[in-house]
């Protein structure tokens, strides 16, 4: 039986959660089991943003930087992908509304404040 979208989000809040919690330790087997559940996140939704955010949080807590890099390669991929994407959709919305107009530039001036941010953080962790 295929599992339904509200089934998998419930699975992926739950592990979430607990991944958080497992990251904040300072013990590493407990760093380490918050990755894999990451990566069960992953492989239910691989553009969960804050999966990666957290994996990455997780290898720079372990001091594999390397790993770390790429989770924060990919948020951005991400960010970077959905900006454009709403970009494309701005100017192709050339029959809708000032009002519908407004909003789609205002979203994108969020992911471009959300990019300089995730920027930030993936600078600091380096």
């Amino acid at each position: 039986m295929k599992s339904s979208y509200n089934d998998n989000q419930l699975v992926i809040s739950a592990y979430y959660n607990l991944a958080i919690e497992l990251a904040r330790s300072n013990n590493p087997d407990d760093i380490k089991e918050s990755i894999r559940l990451y990566d069960q996140i992953l492989k239910l939704d691989p553009n969960y943003k804050n999966a990666w955010h957290g994996k990455g949080k997780a290898y720079s807590k372990l001091g594999e930087t390397e790993k770390a890099t790429h989770c924060f390669d990919e948020i951005m991929s991400k960010i970077n992908s959905a900006i454009d994407s709403l970009q494309e959709t701005f100017f192709a919305a050339r029959d809708k509304s000032l009002e519908e107009k407004a909003k789609i530039s205002e979203i994108v001036q969020q992911l471009k404040e959300i990019v300089k941010e995730e920027q930030w953080q993936y600078k600091k962790l380096r």
